[in-house]
Parts: structure tokens; sequence; C-alpha cells
């Protein structure tokens, strides 16, 4: 890869995630738009499974987690190394569409004020539950927000989000909270320049940890950090369950 060239940066957080971090890979590969555009980055927590072998062999750069705290400080580690003008997340139990970096591009393109974007996330699971619950949560709600708000509040998503590089770095990138990071970031982000959710920038998740610790359960975490993190701004909370867990 000719790194002069890189514009997108596509940095994934990994842990013990063999069964799911090849189809990403190859997916990632298959984008629309030119692949001396972009890099994958994958930053391993010390998997003890196949996890950072397979990304050595398919990302263009694979290395091992330093001393910060779970996927909040993987993607942190991720963007100091990372050399494209937008830092993009996602995690490894992802699917995107061919265009979704083709989008990411046009999006930034269309207007330089814009710091941020996010979109929509669908199950990869076929179950009603998760249909339903996805179509809601990442979807209906956070559309609704940003629509009523002029999209001066919309909520970042880790596993569906773009970030200017400038931008992530005068904010001091993610806190290593455990949960809500990736949407606490989206307060900070506002005080230089705008962030959009747009409802074609689509990827494909899986809906294993709502699965294993329950729908309502895991929506009342969510819920409880969501507000404290993104709307309050307090952050004196780390949910170590969630530094490394392992949902298969």
């Amino acid at each position: 890869m000719v790194n002069t060239m890189v514009l997108l940066s596509v940095i994934i957080p990994t842990y013990n995630e063999e069964k799911n971090i090849y189809r990403l890979l190859c997916a990632l590969k298959r984008q629309t738009i030119p692949r001396d555009m972009y890099e994958i980055i994958v930053v391993d927590g010390h998997s003890t499974d196949k996890t950072f072998k397979i990304a050595k062999k398919y990302a263009d750069i694979a290395m091992l987690q330093g001393d910060s705290l779970g996927a909040d400080g993987a993607r942190n580690e991720g963007a100091l190394i990372a050399k494209g003008k937008i830092l993009v997340m996602t995690d490894a139990d992802t699917i995107p569409p061919p265009n979704w970096l083709e989008r990411i591009v046009y999006i930034f393109n269309k207007d330089p004020q814009i710091v941020a974007a996010t979109g929509p996330v669908f199950p990869i699971e076929q179950t009603l539950k998760a249909k339903l619950y996805f179509a809601f949560s990442y979807n209906i709600l956070l559309r609704i927000i940003a629509t009523i708000t002029n999209n001066k509040i919309v909520f970042t998503l880790g596993n569906n989000s773009a970030i200017r590089r400038d931008a992530f770095f005068k904010v001091g990138g993610y806190l290593e909270l455990g949960m809500a990071a990736d949407t606490e970031i989206s307060r900070r982000l506002r005080k230089y320049g705008k962030l959009v959710f747009d409802k074609k920038l689509v990827i494909y998740s899986s809906a294993r940890r709502f699965e294993k610790e329950g729908y309502l359960k895991l929506s009342y975490k969510y819920l409880i950090v969501a507000i404290k993190a993104p709307i309050l701004g307090k952050t004196d909370y780390v949910i170590k369950d969630y530094i490394k867990t392992t949902y298969d």
C-alpha cells in the first residue's frame, strides 16, 4: 500500500474474535473505493485464540494492545499509528456493505464542517427480537434524536462511525470507560464541527451481546451510561466487566 494515498483508516479492536474477524476483513477488502485509499488496522487485546494470527495475515497492520484498557483504549492506540485523515471505527462482529467506505468519503467530502458521522446498525441475526430491537435502538431512535435537534445531538457508535483525525485528537480520543465511550466522545466533538446521522451509512452487527446478557438487562446498562456520559458529561465510572469480554 502507498501510505501517502491513505484517506481512511479503519480501526478494529479485537479480543478472542477468531470466529468473526476473517469475515469482517474480507468484507473490508471488497469495498467499492480503491484499495490504496484506506488501511485496515487491528488492535488486539492479547487474544487467547487465533484472532491475532488471522489479523496479521489479512489486515494491513495488526498490533497487540499496550497499556490501555478495553476497546476504547485499543481504538486510541490504533488512531496513534493511523495515517488516514478520517478514522473509521467498527467492531470485529460486524459486516459492512461494499459501499460503506464510499459513503463515508461522500459524507465528509460534501461538507468540510462535518467532524463525525454515524448511521443505522442492523442485526446479522434474523430473529424477530433482534430485528425489532436494532430497528428501534440503532435506527429509529437515533434518527429521531438527530432530526429534532437538527443534528446538534448525534450519538456516534463504536461499530459504525467515522471521525476526522484532527478533531479526534483535539478532544483527546476515547475515554477508557468500558461502556458508552463511543457515544460520550460525541459530546466533546460537537465543539469542533457538525456530527451527522446518515441513514445510508448502514452496517450489520451481531446481537450476541444482547442474546447473552438479555435485551432488557443490557439495554438498562446502556441507558444509564448514555445519560451519564454523552448527555450529562459524567465520566466518573468504569465498567470493568466490559474491558475484556468474550461473547462466543
